[in-house]
């Protein structure tokens, strides 16, 4: 409330000390909101404040606080580190593992990328799906441009086994998008996966560019071509975004989804031509809703 009248300035040391009273157990949950105003009126500060806990406590903040930095490339990090990735209790504990990973994400240097590499690549050959920490770590290998970021995206898009794919999309949308994504989940519109096709679909319509929306289309259309005399068992189809749904039920929840990433994109507008050609190929009244502007997915 004082910052609505006050100049931030007078308000800052106490800010600051709100946010640095986590002695070595690491900025808690409850630091989230003075770093967040920290970070608002004096980034570097707070990015230094944020670093030392991190070290201090021995990578015990709290993710969502390390997520507050700018993203930068910390050697000093480089050995402590390297220990937390050699550790396979830190693996095995989840929440750890989760603030080793956005610590990589906002602050890493490019000289971990082969152990950072080792842990993705063991997170995506075990059972389970650990998207948190896999987006954070994707997100670091983008950051520093490593050739190999986009291979291992496209492996995990196009995984038929599980809905894992569909949630590192929406945690990279969170935490770390950049427009090197868009090549790869644009591809992901023909992941055998469908549920992770949906999720790629809503990806694109809150990220792509105008020069996107031809793939949604193309793939819309398929679906309508395929499922045209089966149109009656979409309709009646529960909405369920999880693994081990039916295809009657994955089928309709990508119509839904593509149609509302074409209706409803961020960085497009259809003409009234379009929108009467997406409400005319709907095979279900969910999707002509979607066209009629009265319902919106998101991602």
């Amino acid at each position: 409330m004082a910052r609505q009248t006050m100049p931030h300035q007078l308000l800052l040391p106490i800010i600051r000390s709100l946010a640095s009273d986590s002695g070595t157990a690491g900025a808690s949950f409850d630091g989230i909101e003075p770093y967040k105003l920290w970070c608002e009126d004096a980034p570097e500060g707070c990015r230094s404040a944020i670093l030392a806990d991190i070290q201090r406590s021995q990578f015990r903040t709290n993710k969502n606080v390390i997520l507050l930095m700018e993203e930068g490339e910390h050697t000093e990090l480089d050995s402590p580190l390297k220990e937390q990735l050699s550790d396979p209790k830190v693996r095995q504990d989840w929440a750890q593992s989760q603030r080793v990973a956005a610590v990589i994400l906002r602050a890493a240097s490019r000289n971990l990328a082969v152990p950072v590499k080792a842990w993705l690549i063991e997170l995506t050959g075990k059972p389970g799906c650990a998207a948190d920490v896999e987006a954070d770590l994707l997100g670091y290998l983008f950051r520093i441009g490593d050739p190999t970021a986009g291979k291992l995206l496209s492996s995990e898009l196009w995984d038929r086994k599980d809905d894992c794919g569909g949630q590192v999309l929406r945690s990279l949308h969170a935490v770390r998008y950049s427009d090197e994504l868009l090549p790869v989940i644009s591809k992901a519109l023909n992941s055998p996966n469908p549920i992770t096709v949906t999720q790629a679909a809503l990806f694109l319509g809150e990220h792509g560019w105008p020069s996107c929306q031809d793939l949604p289309w193309q793939r819309l259309e398929s679906l309508w071509t395929a499922w045209h005399d089966r149109a009656s068992e979409l309709q009646v189809a529960p909405m369920n975004f999880s693994a081990g749904t039916n295809p009657v039920q994955q089928a309709a929840q990508l119509e839904q989804a593509v149609a509302s990433a074409l209706a409803h994109a961020k960085n497009w507008k259809l003409s009234t031509a379009e929108i009467d050609r997406l409400r005319s190929g709907c095979l279900t009244d969910a999707c002509r809703e979607v066209a009629d502007g009265h319902r919106i997915l998101n991602l």
